[in-house]
């Protein structure tokens, strides 16, 4: 038979041609069971293509460049997403189908071959349901576990859309993570970015901090682990949609170093932090831990978190609440050094730091190791407490190194039990810029504190 009648070119696996008839099942068979195998491949499957299309025809345009289309879901309760949805890096042969067989002119002699695209598109359509179902039993485990709900089928398609968008990035966080971090499904699932940076970021660093430079110290050498989470902390707290983290942190500290030096267990207002530190403003629009303590330094101390507990929100200071007397002797921002940091950890207790946010939204657990075009150190937005450190395996394979550990402030649903780990000694994301700490004096010279490890 020959070519450009009823007959093709076969591309094997190995990238052979040979010649195949269209006019008998078997071969038919061959070509499904081909692009079975191969309809992940999109360059076996465009050659493929290309031998479909009448000889001097180019591909359609609306074949090169896959496009995403939405259409409205069932109306049930149980959810179903919309079509088209899923992020380019999908094979392109789910694309191209429906193009090839519009491009086929009825009358060019090429019944065969239609009759084999429907047979292809029937078994890819199959392929693209078991994707989509994947993607969807995926959502529905997210909306169960951080007991998410929308308003309408509309909302809930929407942030379909966007979550299969996060999975995409969670994806490619993953394959260009050189520690032992893993990324993936988070309570942030369903914020596009700009939602995430309006409702959970601080403003990017202006220049320069108001504060003292801490004065060196004179340290031993700091030991392998310290942990001051067996020890001094108080439990992981929810920012919520507030800007801030700031806050949050600067009262973890304060908390850690009360415990530390004057055994005492406390729990302090956030919201008064929120509310009177930028009283023209109001704290959720983001902050910085040095105008907190500050703010702390100069008033003698915070409200309990009894008084003025935490609405999530921006309130009017409220003057008359009641104030206990957990002062703070002033505070400092060290210095750029990871080994000093370590030490200042070790024997005074935590502090709080500032980085690059970006990566946090889709981490799940590990230790987090980035190469510097990934995650800038120099845009920082976000504050967290270092509340530690160790050794151990930090990258793939055997290498191991000293890393992190790390309090967040998204409630302990979020990473590890509301922690996360970090590669120490290489100022990933920014870590290391901006260490600031309140500083607590120990009464009648006691000796310094002890690290647990």
């Amino acid at each position: 038979m020959a070519p450009g009648s009823d007959g093709l070119s076969e591309m094997g696996t190995g990238g052979h041609r040979k010649q195949a008839s269209l006019l008998n099942g078997d071969a038919m068979g061959r070509w499904e069971d081909t692009f079975i195998c191969l309809s992940s491949r999109p360059e076996v499957t465009l050659a493929f293509f290309k031998l479909l299309i009448p000889r001097g025809q180019e591909l359609p345009k609306e074949s090169r460049v896959p496009a995403l289309r939405s259409t409205p879901g069932g109306q049930s309760q149980a959810f179903s997403p919309p079509l088209g949805t899923f992020p380019p890096s999908l094979p392109l042969s789910l694309y191209l189908l429906p193009s090839l067989l519009s491009s086929i002119p009825p009358n060019s002699g090429t019944t065969k071959i239609r009759i084999l695209a429907s047979r292809i598109c029937q078994v890819l359509k199959w392929e693209r349901l078991d994707l989509e179902m994947e993607m969807t039993g995926r959502f529905q485990e997210f909306m169960v576990k951080f007991s998410k709900t929308y308003n309408s089928q509309e909302e809930m398609i929407y942030r379909f859309k966007v979550f299969a968008q996060n999975m995409e990035t969670s994806r490619i966080l993953q394959d260009t993570e050189l520690g032992t971090a893993q990324y993936g499904i988070t309570p942030f699932s369903d914020l596009t970015e700009s939602e995430f940076a309006k409702n959970i970021c601080t403003p990017a660093l202006r220049p320069g901090p108001f504060g003292p430079t801490e004065p060196r110290r004179s340290f031993a050498t700091a030991p392998r682990f310290c942990d001051w989470r067996k020890k001094a902390l108080s439990p992981v707290k929810n920012q919520g949609e507030c800007c801030s983290c700031w806050a949050f942190a600067a009262v973890s500290n304060i908390e850690a170093l009360w415990k530390i030096h004057r055994n005492v267990n406390c729990s302090l207002s956030v919201q008064e932090l929120v509310d009177c530190t930028y009283p023209s403003r109001g704290g959720c629009e983001g902050g910085y831990v040095w105008d907190a303590l500050h703010y702390v330094f100069n008033k003698s101390g915070l409200s309990s978190s009894r008084l003025y507990p935490y609405v999530e929100k921006d309130q009017r200071c409220q003057k008359h609440k009641g104030r206990k007397l957990t002062k703070i002797d002033g505070y400092s921002v060290l210095p750029r050094d990871e080994r000093y940091i370590a030490n200042f950890v070790a024997t005074q207790g935590p502090v709080t730091a500032l980085m690059n946010i970006k990566i946090l939204k889709h981490y799940k657990t590990g230790i987090i190791q980035r190469s510097e075009g990934s995650c800038d150190p120099n845009w920082l937005d976000h504050v967290v407490l270092i509340v530690g450190f160790g050794e151990g395996k930090i990258r793939r394979g055997t290498w191991s190194g000293s890393y992190w550990i790390i309090q967040n402030s998204w409630g302990k649903k979020w990473g590890e039990q509301g922690y996360f780990r970090m590669e120490r000694d290489s100022n990933t994301c920014g870590i290391a810029q901006y260490v600031t700490t309140a500083i607590l004096k120990d009464l009648g010279g006691k000796k310094p504190a002890v690290c647990p490890r």
